[in-house]
């Protein structure tokens, strides 16, 4: 894989994570905003797959 494909894909799931977290710590504090999670897997989901593809390419 090109570096920069890897790089984004590596972007892309920290980003992830920290919405996950994000919304672990807003539901802690009272207030939880759902949608962060949402996105967070999302995102994960959406690099996983794309990791998969370009490696199989």
């Amino acid at each position: 894989m090109e570096s920069s494909v890897v790089f984004l894909l590596l972007g892309l799931g920290v980003v992830g994570l920290i919405f996950i977290v994000l919304d672990i710590v807003t539901r802690l504090r009272g207030f939880g905003l759902g949608c962060l999670g949402a996105i967070g897997w999302g995102l994960l989901a959406f690099t996983l797959v794309m990791t998969i593809l370009f490696a199989t390419i």
